[in-house]
């Protein structure tokens, strides 16, 4: 492993996302062209962010307490070459484990024409007075579909970077989004996002650490029958990198969405 401090922004990936090797490139693409000065935030839109009937986009703890303000209100969403804004509210849970857009967050996702399986960049914008402003940089389903098209197909365009299954030794630069020192890491995978309370890597009964390692939720603890069923699960998937595993709760689970 390879470690090289690195102070130029990263980016923060939603929870419980991968992209593809083709995402990727278009992602890292779009962030060489704009050089954000603050680190941005990458989602891949899920069906509760542009389907639902009230839909609403969940914002990482971490990333909205470093870059976001620390109270409920009005923000500012810009798309670049557009006149037009759009103003959902931005909504802390009451025990502030839970930070959200939501209201008129309906209108952007319609105005633009939002759907899922797209790419929204979040960029903070500095100097934009006294109005929480982010530019929203977009990145269509259907190009990276088509970047991926071209390259499976006879005589397509091929990548150096190759597919993410096989990249081997390849830098990425692994952020966090508490405001820790980035590094750079010579991985065999990629690993966008740390979970926020890791427990420690379980083990098998020799008291050795599992040949498909997991780390389980903070707090959490798996009864025998639970723990019987994702060691047969994490083995099937034989992943060179610990699985996090989380039990869900009612604060996972049970979020209405607020009016604005």
């Amino acid at each position: 492993m390879i470690l090289k401090t690195n102070p130029e922004p990263d980016y923060v990936l939603s929870r419980l996302s991968n992209l593809s090797a083709e995402q990727e490139e278009k992602v890292e693409e779009l962030i060489n062209e704009i050089r954000p000065e603050i680190r941005v935030y990458v989602a891949i839109m899920k069906p509760s962010n542009v389907k639902s009937q009230y839909p609403y986009l969940v914002i990482p703890n971490d990333y909205a307490v470093a870059h976001f303000p620390d109270k409920n209100q009005f923000v500012t969403l810009q798309r670049p070459g557009k006149n037009k804004k759009w103003h959902p509210k931005f909504y802390i849970r009451k025990d502030r484990a839970a930070h959200m857009f939501v209201g008129h967050w309906s209108d952007f996702v319609h105005d633009n024409h939002v759907r899922e399986g797209d790419i929204c960049i979040f960029q903070p914008m500095k100097n934009a007075g006294t109005k929480f402003t982010m530019t929203v940089h977009l990145i269509r389903k259907s190009k990276v579909d088509m970047l991926d098209e071209n390259r499976n197909c006879p005589g397509g365009v091929s990548s150096s970077r190759g597919r993410m299954s096989k990249k081997v030794n390849d830098h990425k630069t692994v952020s966090s989004s508490d405001g820790r020192p980035t590094a750079k890491v010579t991985l065999k995978t990629r690993v966008k996002e740390e979970p926020p309370h890791q427990g420690p890597l379980e083990s098998d009964d020799s008291g050795q650490p599992s040949k498909y390692p997991y780390i389980l939720s903070g707090r959490a603890h798996l009864n025998g029958e639970q723990k019987k069923k994702v060691k047969e699960i994490v083995r099937s998937i034989q992943s060179r990198v610990p699985i996090y595993v989380a039990i869900l709760n009612k604060s996972n689970v049970g979020i209405n969405s607020p009016a604005s």
